[in-house]
């Protein structure tokens, strides 16, 4: 969020001059200002010692007292410094620390822009000021009012009113000091004494947070507050700002410092006497900022979180719940064929309506978990984005290309991110424990899917031993003149056998692939396992098989073919009719594995549907697989009653 920009106000023509204006009183206009005011820059001065002495009582009453009255225009000392100048005026009276610098011309141009950096300084120095009293002033009615408890008041204000105080006394230096203004004096000096207080921001930012979830709590729960509230932001108390904008300009406050007293050192000559107070002055502040570094991006990604939240006064989420959340970006778009906004972060979208654009208000129309989502192209529509949950769908139409191959970025890598922290996240402070739950079924997917890809990768390296080591010879075999083998029931082995081995290398790269990337609980099983190809395939194989046992047991009544099928027996340590059964054993550990993979499905997968539908055509077919030709010894069943259930995650 940014700092808000500082008052402008326009001097009147050369044509049009006035006398210069008297002190006013709090709250008043500024009275026009005339060219003859800054003839010379002895004349800015002596007007500006005038200024000064005659407004001190009423700038200590209105900084310590935090008046109700308007904002303050911006004070003519700041001014007087902005007025043009020639090169002349620019240097005159410079001070011997200039001797030795030749390029006159140079010199007045860095002194000008020196003086319009040393203006920008004060004056916004004076509206940062304007800000800390609103909030003091706010701070001093709800206190009186008796609005807030003692804790409520301390957690939202923090450190603001010793800020206030910090900023007066450097202020009024500064203002001092502006008003006798000459090409030789210092503005680094009154950092370098003035700016220790900058460690009580360390307090500000450290409780930031706090402040804008507490003042989020009183607003919903307390009526009068919220009523006093509703009433003052926007309003000139508060610099037409809202409450949540006040509270992050502290936030912003010393990277602003940062920023002009870098100009400043690069705007004064080495050899002038502020130049060593400068360098002093940043090396601190950049010093104290850097320790600030990390609250800082927090505090200011809740304050983006924050401004969402308080335009959408009807949202069903907290977004500030969760202090990884971050907001990513907001466009209009089309959603389903509707003008709407989207708000996304980093695990959520928001989609809204826009009600009112002044102040900006919206109607909440809806939201997606990002972690339960999956997000595709759209044929032939290359502005449009399909984000698809097992639930719902939404067609978000973007303005160009351009932003939709944006967004399509964002809502990937907000994908990624939210699976990413589900399978980290060990805790939370809300609904912890549906979200353990949700953590813990992932992870056991995972391992899961991962056993079937290793299972897989087997299966096919089996599956391809047997197609070389016995299909094949026994279809070469019936080549033989003298082999009674039936060609076509060995063809048909050859062909089931081949589909089976190409099923099980087509599921172990598919998997293999998949989990590579991070696993999303919206994966289906049935769709990377591919279980309607395998049963079909797994079908074919029975049939071909039982015929393939029939033609061997017939072929095996000459005793040549007999005695050549016993040395590929001896090879295999098994008989022909085992060695063809085995791949069907997997159906004994498919099934109960299928059946625990069910059991950590979230109800709104598409797996919790298409799963035991599966899973009983499996069952049958073992079934019958069993009765045709018994179990496999050599392989250790588990029936579905011994699988552990798992409740369904209640979330989902």
């Amino acid at each position: 969020m940014a700092t808000p920009p500082v008052p402008t106000i326009v001097l009147p023509s050369k044509s049009t001059p006035s006398p210069p204006s008297s002190p006013r009183p709090p709250g008043s206009a500024e009275s026009p200002l005339s060219s003859s005011t800054f003839l010379t820059p002895q004349s800015s001065r002596e007007r500006a010692k005038t200024l000064v002495a005659t407004n001190e009582a009423d700038n200590k009453s209105r900084f310590f007292t935090h008046s109700s009255s308007a904002p303050r225009t911006i004070p003519t000392e700041y001014l007087a410094l902005s007025a043009k100048m020639t090169p002349e005026e620019e240097l005159d009276g410079i001070g011997g620390w200039a001797a030795s610098l030749s390029d006159r011309t140079g010199l007045a141009e860095m002194m000008g822009r020196r003086r319009n950096i040393i203006s920008e300084l004060g004056s916004t120095e004076h509206s940062y000021l304007d800000q800390l009293n609103a909030l003091n002033t706010f701070k001093d009615t709800v206190t009186q009012q008796n609005l807030l408890s003692s804790e409520e008041i301390d957690n939202i204000f923090s450190v603001i009113t010793f800020l206030s105080q910090a900023h007066t006394k450097l202020y009024n230096s500064m203002r001092k000091r502006m008003g006798s203004w000459s090409c030789n004096a210092a503005i680094g000096d009154i950092f370098v004494n003035e700016v220790r207080f900058l460690i009580l921001y360390s307090h500000y930012f450290n409780k930031y947070v706090t402040s804008v979830n507490t003042l989020l709590s009183c607003r919903e729960k307390n009526s009068a507050f919220f009523k006093l509230l509703s009433k003052t932001e926007f309003s000139s108390l508060f610099c037409g700002l809202d409450m949540f904008s006040l509270l992050i300009v502290p936030i912003q406050r010393i990277p602003r410092y940062i920023l002009l007293l870098k100009q400043l050192d690069e705007s004064t000559p080495t050899e002038h006497p502020d130049k060593p107070f400068l360098k002093e002055a940043l090396e601190f502040t950049t010093s104290t900022m850097t320790t600030l570094n990390k609250k800082k991006e927090e505090a200011e990604a809740m304050a983006e979180i924050i401004q969402v939240q308080s335009k959408i006064p009807d949202l069903k989420t907290a977004l500030n719940s969760d202090p990884s959340r971050r907001f990513t970006s907001s466009t209009d778009l089309s959603v389903n064929g509707n003008k709407r906004t989207a708000f996304l972060f980093n695990d959520i979208l928001i989609v809204a309506k826009r009600t009112t654009v002044t102040p900006e208000k919206y109607v909440f129309k809806g939201q997606m978990l990002l972690e339960i989502c999956t997000v595709h192209d759209v044929t032939g529509k290359t502005n449009q984005i399909l984000l698809a949950s097992p639930d719902t769908s939404l067609t978000l139409k973007l303005k160009t290309d351009e932003d939709a191959v944006k967004w399509k970025d964002l809502l990937r890598e907000g994908v990624q991110y939210s699976n990413n922290k589900l399978l980290t996240t060990e805790d939370n402070a809300e609904g912890s424990s549906d979200r353990r739950t949700h953590t813990d079924f992932v992870k056991r997917r995972l391992d899961i899917l991962t056993g079937l890809k290793n299972t897989s990768k087997q299966l096919a390296e089996q599956t391809e031993h047997i197609l070389n080591a016995i299909v094949t010879p026994l279809l070469k075999s019936t080549e033989n003149p003298a082999s009674s083998l039936s060609k076509s029931s060995m063809q048909g082995l050859l062909d089931a056998t081949q589909q089976l081995f190409s099923h099980y290398s087509s599921v172990a790269a598919g998997l293999e692939n998949r989990l590579a990337q991070p696993l999303l609980w919206s994966d289906t099983a049935c769709e990377i396992l591919n279980l309607a190809e395998l049963e079909t395939v797994f079908k074919s194989y029975v049939q071909h098989q039982t015929e393939a046992n029939a033609a061997i047991e017939e072929a095996n009544k000459n005793p040549g073919f007999a005695y050549w099928v016993l040395e590929l027996e001896a090879a295999e340590k098994k008989s022909i009719t085992q060695v063809l059964h085995k791949p069907l054993c997997v159906l004994s550990e498919l099934v109960p594995t299928l059946e625990e993979l069910l059991s950590v499905t979230p109800h709104k997968n598409a797996d919790h549907d298409q799963l035991p539908k599966r899973i009983s055509a499996l069952h049958k077919l073992e079934k019958s697989v069993t009765e045709h030709s018994g179990p496999c010894a050599t392989t250790s069943t588990t029936t579905p009653s011994k699988v552990k259930k798992t409740p369904s995650p209640r979330r989902f």
